[in-house]
């Protein structure tokens, strides 16, 4: 938490904030405080308030069992997921997933491509480049030398 407000950051040399509860428009209690000092899960929701407990901020990840005990987990993915704790079964977990966009994780998507729309795509000038470079290779791999030193298709 930093500065009455909860982020996510990413971990790179000099760290760089991807997701804040603050601007998230899914929680549904958006009162003015002092900031959040204090996070909690409640029953189906995540708590958030200020030093006096006033209740600022909520935010509902599930509309399943109230009654479950819930963790948050933020996984090597960039994704905060809930789950409940009971037993072997993950038929209640939530699908609700912070951040909801997919493309505002850190390395949401493999090298040399860009993520847009939820999903991750080559640019299109490098996907030409790379057909290019494709087809060199796949010819490279159709030749092999002769023993007179000479070129051959396979």
């Amino acid at each position: 938490m930093k500065s009455g407000d909860m982020l996510l950051y990413a971990n790179f040399d000099k760290p760089q904030p991807y997701w804040s509860m603050g601007q998230d428009n899914r929680k549904t209690i958006n009162k003015n405080g002092v900031g959040v000092t204090v996070a909690s899960i409640d029953a189906n929701s995540w708590r958030f308030y200020d030093k006096n407990k006033v209740f600022l901020w909520q935010f509902i990840f599930s509309n399943s069992d109230t009654n479950a005990t819930w963790v948050a987990t933020l996984g090597s993915d960039g994704y905060i997921t809930f789950y409940t704790l009971e037993s072997g079964t993950s038929n209640n977990d939530s699908p609700t997933k912070i951040p909801a966009d997919s493309c505002s994780r850190p390395q949401a998507c493999d090298p040399y491509q860009i993520c847009g729309s939820n999903n991750c795509q080559c640019p299109s000038a490098l996907a030409a480049d790379l057909r290019v470079l494709w087809s060199l290779q796949m010819l490279e791999m159709a030749l092999v030398i002769s023993p007179l030193g000479l070129l051959r298709p396979l």
